[in-house]
């Protein structure tokens, strides 16, 4: 393997490793880190860099952050709320790098998609264990460390975009062959 291989496959592991990194700080904290956005932005701009398609991706960041933006404030505007979080647009955004901006909002799409089944299902979960003084879904009793049951403090995204870059990876591999 040549070196501009074993870049794009450390590439590829910082992508992995932020998005497994950002899904277990979401679930857990409800924040998903600067430091993985940072990480999903340059490697997929190293990654462009080596495909000689740069511009693509900052297009990809660019046209992603903007249809998000434009949604937290129709979001805020229409409900009085933020429909989605800092963390997830900087994440989504780094994304672009990846995707280019037509599959980055398919992404957006996919991974809207899968946080509503995600919550859906957590909630049916939640009700089926619902116990006097217990979380929801575990019967374990509620502490500080417990995040609370999804719905309550929003919906933990980051699961959901990182399982819709990796189904999307995969329609755009089936795509292209």
């Amino acid at each position: 393997m040549g070196i501009v291989a074993w870049v794009a496959l450390a590439c590829h592991v910082a992508l992995v490793v932020s998005l497994v990194v950002a899904s277990a700080c979401d679930l857990r904290w409800r924040i998903v880190p600067n430091e993985c956005s940072v990480a999903v932005a340059l490697s997929g701009l190293a990654r462009a860099a080596l495909a000689g398609c740069t511009g693509e991706a900052l297009v990809g960041m660019v046209v992603v952050l903007l249809v998000l933006l434009g949604a937290s404030w129709a979001s805020r505007r229409a409900s009085g709320r933020c429909g989605v979080g800092g963390g997830d647009v900087k994440l989504f955004s780094a994304l672009g790098a990846w995707t280019g901006p037509a599959w980055g909002l398919v992404v957006v799409g996919a991974s809207c998609l899968l946080g509503v089944i995600g919550w859906l299902m957590s909630r049916a979960l939640a009700r089926w264990g619902e116990k006097g003084g217990r979380t929801e879904a575990s019967g374990m009793p509620r502490s500080r460390e417990t995040p609370p049951a999804s719905g309550e403090n929003g919906i933990p995204m980051a699961p959901a975009i990182a399982l819709a870059v990796l189904v999307c990876a995969l329609a755009r591999t089936l795509a292209e062959t």
